[in-house]
């Protein structure tokens, strides 16, 4: 028994070894299997089973973390171009609303042809409130000047005030410092459009000292008169919204939505010309 013991992992090494080569010297010499061969084949075949069912459960495993990888791989790939796409969608759309824009001011130029006109951007505006005062980025460079009148899509944008040599100041007409003499496009009953600090933060001016009489209606388009001294007569300011009679019983105010969109104001036009100015 202690021999047995001892050499236990021997003998049973050996005998494995000798059945395998009686196993292939059988199969080499005997058409049928021996009684020996299938009792080995119980033993051999079960060993086999398991080695290639071990191995194809690693080839599995190995196929699906490389799967697992490889769809890892192209979802960031794919990741990347869809940040690309929306980032060239962004552009095109802002391409498509500066055409918008260009496209409007163009419109502006040519419906008044005789004045001499510049292009300028919008680069800064009144912190407190960016629908009274903004900058453009021309200046004494380009030879503007105090009182240059400016255009925006739709209309009249305001004034220049401020001149420096790469900048200037703009006034808008709905700024509560701003007058500008105005009319109705349809019966010529005038008025004055005053800038109101209320009605200011919703993009509105108030249109004054209109005859209690006056036939002027909701709808009706305002434009610049004679009497503006500052601005060209013809120049569309907006339209109006309400009409309420003052309390004096011989005049009455209009509200008027500017011809303008301040909230979306990039660029300008300005009139290269200075009119006749009968105030600073």
């Amino acid at each position: 028994m202690e021999f047995l013991k001892k050499y236990k992992k021997i003998f049973i090494t050996s005998l494995v070894g000798f059945s395998l080569l009686l196993f292939i010297i059988s199969a080499v010499y005997q058409s049928e299997p021996t009684f020996f061969e299938n009792s080995l084949g119980y033993v051999v075949v079960p060993v086999q089973q398991a080695f290639t069912d071990v191995s194809s459960w690693f080839s599995r495993q190995i196929g699906f973390f490389t799967n697992i990888n490889s769809m890892g791989h192209e979802n960031e790939r794919l990741r990347e171009e869809s940040a690309l796409l929306w980032l060239e969608i962004d552009r095109l759309r802002l391409v498509e609303q500066d055409n918008i824009a260009l496209t409007e001011l163009l419109k502006i130029s040519q419906r008044y042809p005789d004045f001499p006109k510049l292009g300028a951007r919008v680069v800064g505006s009144n912190p407190s409130n960016w629908h009274s005062t903004f900058m453009i980025n021309r200046g004494a460079n380009y030879e503007i000047e105090r009182n240059m009148v400016v255009l925006g899509a739709g209309g009249l944008v305001g004034r220049i005030i401020e001149v420096r040599s790469n900048h200037s100041k703009v006034l808008t007409i709905i700024d509560d410092t701003s007058s500008v003499a105005v009319q109705s496009l349809r019966t010529g009953e005038t008025g004055i459009l005053s800038g109101d600090i209320m009605l200011m933060q919703s993009g509105l001016g108030r249109m004054e000292y209109i005859d209690i009489n006056a036939d002027i209606q909701e709808g009706d388009e305002i434009i610049t008169s004679h009497l503006s001294g500052i601005y060209p007569q013809g120049i569309s300011v907006g339209f109006v919204t309400q009409i309420t009679n003052d309390l004096n019983s011989i005049t009455k105010t209009a509200i008027i939505r500017p011809s303008v969109n301040f909230r979306r104001l990039e660029e300008v036009l300005v009139i290269t010309e200075v009119f006749n100015v009968d105030f600073d």
